[in-house]
């Protein structure tokens, strides 16, 4: 069974020098970097996951319980029609496309107006 010994009383004792105290404080420092780093990309993650499922209450609890299966109606040409009819920027883009479409109309067509 491995001990594990402050670094402090092996340097106390004379079993550790200055230097190898010096270089376990860099490692030290540098694994708390990374579990900022880790903490941080985590709840970019999460506020990420918030998003895109919509969730309005960040306290709700994602996952647990059971899945269970049932018969899905879709196909997916359908699930990608629907998705692009409820983008914001494409219905726009429609509406100036049949804006622009009624101009060049007008344009051609004076006796119409």
């Amino acid at each position: 069974m491995k001990i594990l010994i402050c670094p402090g009383s092996l340097y106390n004792s004379g079993k550790a020098s200055n230097l190898d105290i010096s270089r376990v404080k860099v490692h030290l420092s540098k694994a708390e970097g990374g579990l900022i780093d880790a903490e941080a990309n985590l709840k970019i993650a999460r506020e990420n996951l918030f998003t895109l499922s919509r969730i309005k209450d960040k306290d709700d609890k994602i996952g647990g319980g059971e899945l269970n299966a049932r018969e899905f109606k879709y196909t997916l040409q359908k699930l990608i029609d629907i998705a692009l009819r409820n983008r914001e920027e494409l219905k726009i883009a429609d509406y100036r496309i049949n804006i622009s479409k009624k101009k060049q109309v007008a344009r051609k067509d004076p006796q119409s107006s």
